[in-house]
């Protein structure tokens, strides 16, 4: 159909409703498209920080979008994830990494099943990369009014409320491992001849955070695994701790960066 004839049409039409005296038909809302459906969507985050006493959220932004945050013992991050082509509002809280005693792991996991079916909340607990999380997803297009806010405030206070309690009852060993005999290295000794003691568990954190550190771009767990001999219970672990005191911040899953 000719587009002016087409607009004589609907004009009439609306001449003839008004006669009538039904009200003309109301142009459809113009639906918003992904990148604002993203703006709108970390606006609300960053409005919740402000509220909370964050003066400035980029502050606390990075590169990919993620807004990271603290709630006592609690660190965690939102942001705007895509999943095909749907857009998705994604808040989550690491709580500590799987044990390394397997025999931990099945009473851990039987805990925090129950945890899930009685906790009245968005936030649920579950695992990945071998970290138990605390974790949120909506649909942004179902979101309403207060939902960001409600979601970071779920998570955020349910992993504060349970990472202290799951890493004193699940964070140890149950039992000694047999540890195969080595050639103990000579111990190094200061300038004032006091023979100086390594932590190992130290050892591996610096070892980790220096190549994540040479490596600006960010580096994934797998690459980590590679260039280093630890084992993936050690890798996590020490991903976890150094995530916790702030020296790195995944900037996408499985991919780290130093702070």
């Amino acid at each position: 159909m000719p587009e002016k004839l087409e607009s004589i049409i609907i004009s009439k039409r609306s001449e003839d409703l008004a006669t009538a005296g039904a009200p003309a038909p109301q142009k459809p809302a113009e639906i918003p498209n992904n990148s604002q459906l993203k703006s709108a969507v970390e606006a609300q985050i960053d409005g919740f920080l402000i509220k909370v006493g964050v003066a400035d959220p980029t502050t606390v932004t990075d590169e990919l979008g993620w807004r990271f945050f603290r709630l006592g013992s609690a660190n965690g991050r939102a942001g705007v994830v895509k999943s095909e082509e749907d857009l998705f509002l994604r808040v989550e809280a690491p709580v500590m990494p799987l044990p390394s005693d397997k025999d931990l792991i099945l009473p851990l996991m039987r805990e925090v099943l129950e945890l899930n079916l009685t906790i009245p909340s968005e936030g649920k607990i579950g695992i990945m990369d071998e970290t138990v999380f605390v974790a949120v997803t909506r649909r942004i297009e179902e979101l309403h009014e207060d939902d960001v806010a409600l979601c970071i405030h779920s998570v955020m206070s349910i992993a504060d409320s349970i990472d202290d309690i799951l890493i004193k009852k699940y964070g140890g060993t149950s039992k000694k491992r047999n540890q195969p005999n080595k050639v103990k290295p000579e111990k190094p000794e200061s300038d004032s001849g006091t023979t100086v003691i390594d932590d190992p568990k130290e050892g591996v954190l610096k070892t980790v955070f220096e190549i994540i550190k040479s490596n600006p771009e960010g580096i994934s767990k797998e690459m980590l695994l590679k260039r280093t001999e630890f084992g993936p219970r050690q890798m996590s672990n020490a991903l976890y701790k150094l995530s916790k005191s702030g020296k790195i911040k995944p900037v996408e899953r499985g991919i780290y960066i130093a702070n």
